[in-house]
């Protein structure tokens, strides 16, 4: 896609191309605005399946579900870059009102599991995405 927006621009962008300049000026160009947000969700969602997977050990197996470590990994990874800094705040938030709800309906202390957070708050993110944050002034200072 970018490189037909440059090369049929026929303004001085075209010349950012080849055989004008070399091509790795556009294979760093596309690696940046389309891979890289993707790569470091993915990275960030990996780090976290491997904390969760370390504490759930340390603890026994009683925080996680075995189909947990499936459910972060994708739902942090499909909502990019700056939208995991978003992911991680709605998430807890809503785990821990979850966890409160519980604990007054039942009268004692309850745990919830976080197992049918992970879908749902990455689709809620996404949306908010689209609908609130993109073209903010903020947002666009964490895009890379």
């Amino acid at each position: 896609m970018y490189f037909y927006a440059w090369s049929h621009n026929g303004g001085i962008t075209q010349y950012l191309l080849p055989p004008y300049s070399s091509a790795s000026y556009f294979l760093f160009f596309s690696l940046m605005r389309v891979w890289a947000p993707s790569l470091i969700s993915f990275a960030l969602a990996a780090l976290w399946v491997l904390a969760m997977k370390h504490e759930n050990k340390k603890r026994d197996e009683q925080f996680f579900y075995p189909e947990e470590y499936f459910l972060a990994l994708l739902s942090i990874g499909i909502v990019g870059w700056p939208s995991v800094v978003v992911f991680f705040l709605i998430f807890f938030i809503a785990f821990v009102i979850g966890s409160i709800t519980v604990t007054v309906i039942k009268g004692k202390e309850a745990r919830i599991s976080s197992q049918y957070l992970w879908i749902p708050v990455a689709l809620s993110v996404i949306l908010l995405q689209e609908l609130l944050f993109e073209g903010s002034s903020i947002w666009n200072l964490l895009k890379i």
